[in-house]
């Protein structure tokens, strides 16, 4: 008997996040032959495998995969082709999945055959978030992140699932703008992920530029007609936008931060400003390699 939906996680080295969300998914309301989860390890170099080694034998409705690193994109394609349920729930090896997670996509899925897509609300806990951590808080839709979405597998297979031209980052929304455009994806308070705070580096946050310049670059060309809806060109998007307009508001939302720990705010306004100094050493260093147009040519 084939389940009735897949959850996939794509993973690299934390195993110990990756436990507490197996924990979860391992904790759903739904009895273990309606569904099942498909781990891919995207290269870890750690005890990763270990963990999922044992943990599955001990559950059978669980199965994990290994590849070379080749990123999240990769692996949740290879995720895909695994995947034996009708339907494909997503999240992130991070994140804690509520006990009625799969459940409440089944029953949109089911009770409404028009819908192709539902992205599900997404909380944190407000109380460890500061200015150091990574965490998606989504709580009204529209943002389509991969911590906290679901697709029939008809349909994933018919767009060809995530683009993997994408190194990290925005194959989520290519991915969500690709299936709008043959019908509707469904926001779902009832579908509901815990995505708790986690600790950034400093060197982490800085070398993030590298991944919004390239990603923004490989978006506008993949879809042109949504980004020219929201945004000018990527290089208004990066220069104007992140590097100048983003930087002031990240500077005054955060003034919180000078009273309780005024310390990490004077290191993270020095990272964010790093951030923004490395993203222009990129965009020159592709506009002296003349690599710009390559991204921006019709």
């Amino acid at each position: 008997m084939c389940p009735v939906i897949s959850a996939i996680v794509a993973t690299y080295n934390a195993p110990d996040l990756l436990y507490k969300t197996l924990v979860s998914l391992r904790d759903q309301s739904l009895k273990s032959n309606v569904y099942e989860v498909i781990i891919i390890d995207d290269g870890s170099t750690d005890h990763t495998l270990d963990m999922l080694k044992e943990f599955c034998t001990l559950h059978t409705h669980f199965q994990w995969y290994t590849q070379k690193n080749q990123g999240p994109a990769v692996a949740r394609n290879l995720g895909i082709r695994y995947a034996r349920g009708k339907y494909i729930a997503i999240t992130d090896h991070d994140c804690i999945a509520d006990r009625d997670w799969l459940r409440a996509v089944c029953d949109i899925f089911d009770q409404d055959q028009e819908v192709l897509g539902i992205e599900g609300l997404t909380a944190s806990n407000p109380e460890a978030i500061h200015l150091f951590t990574h965490q998606v808080v989504n709580y009204s839709g529209g943002m389509f992140a991969t911590c906290n979405v679901a697709y029939r597998t008809d349909i994933l297979n018919q767009i060809g699932g995530f683009d993997e031209d994408y190194p990290y980052g925005h194959e989520d929304t290519d991915l969500s703008l690709r299936v709008r455009q043959l019908g509707s994806i469904r926001f779902s308070p009832e579908a509901k992920i815990i995505h708790p705070p986690i600790p950034i580096s400093f060197e982490k946050l800085v070398k993030q530029a590298n991944q919004l310049v390239l990603n923004e670059f490989i978006l506008f060309k993949k879809q042109p007609n949504w980004y020219n809806q929201y945004h000018r060109s990527p290089l208004h998007t990066l220069l104007v936008e992140l590097c100048f307009k983003m930087f002031f508001h990240l500077l005054r939302i955060n003034l919180k931060y000078v009273y309780r720990s005024p310390i990490m705010y004077v290191k993270y306004c020095l990272a964010i400003f790093l951030q923004r100094m490395y993203l222009l050493y990129l965009l020159a260093k592709m506009y002296w390699k003349n690599q710009i147009p390559v991204y921006i040519a019709e």
